[in-house]
């Protein structure tokens, strides 16, 4: 062989060894396994996650619970979440691959893991105890942070997307959506802004007008009534507001509104009820809540007018 393959080859040796000896941690006696694919979280067949915590060292805890088929907060307050969002947390664990897996010589003080930043407990349908996975410090090498499941003497590392997926604030683990009542299941539509108020019932197939009287029996066109809906589904909060609704109400112009959008889903009482204070010219909001729950937050003033708009464009129709 030729000198210069040799030489060649001999670098290439020397760059493996120096990567070995001064990017792995000088206190890792035994690699726990560096082939085998493993999740950070694996399942069971047939087994999902039905609870998760999440803890950050500076205090405050968020529990999400799975019942049925919904995702809901239980703590710190009480809310419906986002089940997408917390879908996104479980997809983190369930599909991420430990990168690496180490067995320390000495503590977990320099990884991070003796003091966590963040920790989250988990637990699943055939697990229903709480496992708890604590993320430490960032790894000197790549995009990854130390992490390691109490009670098991190896860490490992792991993508640090992993982690950022927790430590997100509450709210945006919190459901948006303004009406969670199905739009197929909606009989009855009322909106008042102002002295105006329009109001339309569902007979049959039909959207007839019910209020105002003149328009009294009055149907919407099919194309219109798909545009109402639409609508509807396509309401969502802003930003939630903090602090209890009791003391904030009249400030916000909540005691008095200056509008409300009612739906029903059938019977006498009503399914959901969107209530609308004053106005935040800035930030093109309304303040809102709904009766049904004590939850304050704002709602988009221009959406909350084209909907009202649409209403009143109808109604001058005729349709």
């Amino acid at each position: 062989m030729k000198f210069s393959v040799t030489l060649v080859f001999f670098l290439l040796f020397m760059v493996v060894a120096y990567c070995y000896i001064h990017f792995t941690p000088v206190d890792a006696v035994k690699v726990a396994d560096t082939a085998a694919l493993v999740r950070v979280l694996p399942l069971e067949e047939g087994d999902h996650v039905i609870g998760i915590r999440i803890r950050h060292k500076e205090g405050g805890l968020l529990h999400l619970e799975k019942k049925g088929q919904e995702w809901v907060i239980e703590s710190p307050f009480q809310d419906t979440a986002d089940g997408a969002a917390v879908e996104g947390l479980v997809a983190a664990l369930t599909l991420s691959a430990k990168a690496r897996r180490l067995i320390p010589d000495k503590g977990w003080e320099e990884f991070g893991l003796k003091d966590p930043e963040l920790a989250i407990g988990v637990r699943s349908g055939k697990r229903p105890e709480w496992r708890a996975l604590a993320f430490g410090d960032t790894a000197p090498v790549g995009d990854y942070v130390y992490a390691r499941w109490e009670g098991e003497n190896e860490y490992f590392l792991v993508d640090s997307n992993v982690k950022r997926a927790f430590e997100r604030g509450n709210d945006a683990y919190r459901q948006r959506k303004i009406f969670s009542l199905p739009l197929a299941e909606i009989r009855k539509i009322r909106m008042q802004y102002g002295l105006s108020a329009y109001e339309l019932t569902r007979r049959g197939e039909d959207w007839l007008w019910t209020e105002p009287v003149e328009l009294l029996g009055n149907s919407l066109s099919r194309e219109s009534e798909g545009a109402l809906i639409a609508e509807l589904g396509n309401l969502y909060i802003k930003e939630f507001v903090e602090g209890p609704k009791a003391r904030t109400a009249r400030d916000m112009g909540l005691m008095d509104p200056k509008g409300n959008l009612t739906l029903w889903a059938g019977g006498e009482k009503p399914a959901a009820t969107l209530v609308l204070g004053e106005e935040i010219l800035e930030k093109d909001a309304l303040y809102a809540s709904r009766r049904e729950d004590e939850t304050v937050f704002l709602v988009s003033r221009s959406k909350m007018l084209h909907l009202f708009n649409m209403l009143v464009s109808l109604a001058s129709a005729g349709t």
